[in-house]
């Protein structure tokens, strides 16, 4: 027996299935400006100020053909020095750990000797193959630029920082959470002529 839709059972389905399209279009852009707001100087200098902090997460660093990811099991920084401990199974990398100073980095993994370097930057990318400014990244990731070089701000109308372009890299944000009295970024994209890195921030903790 063959089966018939009645025209109320018709009605119907057609307009769940509009429901169901409607709720697949794309988010639209949001609309930015190059002004900064009001109380950004105020914002800045807090995020500044928080300078000892811990968080964990994951990261994926894409060169090429190349798409490397890791959990970071720990962040902590403390002013000017910071202590990176990281994993991947896909890897092998066991628990890798990069310690940050102004004088340099020292990256360490079982089974090898220690490596340092006053160029952080290259270290990475010899050791681990992956490029990443590390030498910024304290700043980027509390969603400020780094102090020491010229940046590009841009500001959604609502006062949200979206993006950061500086040293070659545009760093876009895409959420932020409270901590305290302080916006954090929980997901960032960082863009290069030739590197994507990806970073999921999952906790943050003072």
């Amino acid at each position: 027996m063959s089966k018939t839709f009645s025209g109320g059972r018709l009605f119907a389905t057609l307009l769940t299935t509009l429901i169901a399209l409607s709720g697949c279009q794309l988010t639209p852009p949001k609309e930015t400006t190059l002004n900064a707001p009001g109380d950004w100087s105020q914002r800045k200098s807090a995020l500044l100020t928080f300078d000892h902090w811990r968080l964990q997460g994951k990261l994926s660093v894409r060169r090429g053909d190349r798409l490397d990811s890791a959990l970071i099991n720990e962040w902590s920084q403390q002013g000017d020095r910071f202590a990176i401990h990281v994993s991947s199974s896909l890897l092998g990398l066991g628990a890798t750990q990069i310690e940050g100073s102004p004088k340099g980095i020292r990256l360490s993994q079982p089974d090898n000797d220690p490596l340092f370097s006053e160029r952080p930057q290259q270290l990475l990318e010899h050791a681990l193959g992956w490029s990443i400014p590390i030498e910024s990244l304290p700043y980027w990731v509390r969603g400020v630029p780094d102090a020491k070089t010229s940046n590009q701000l841009t500001f959604s109308v609502d006062g949200e920082l979206v993006s950061i372009e500086q040293n070659g890299w545009l760093i876009e944000y895409g959420r932020f959470t409270q901590v305290g009295d302080l916006s954090l970024p929980e997901k960032i994209t960082l863009t290069s002529e030739d590197a994507r890195v990806k970073l999921a921030i999952t906790e943050w903790r003072p």
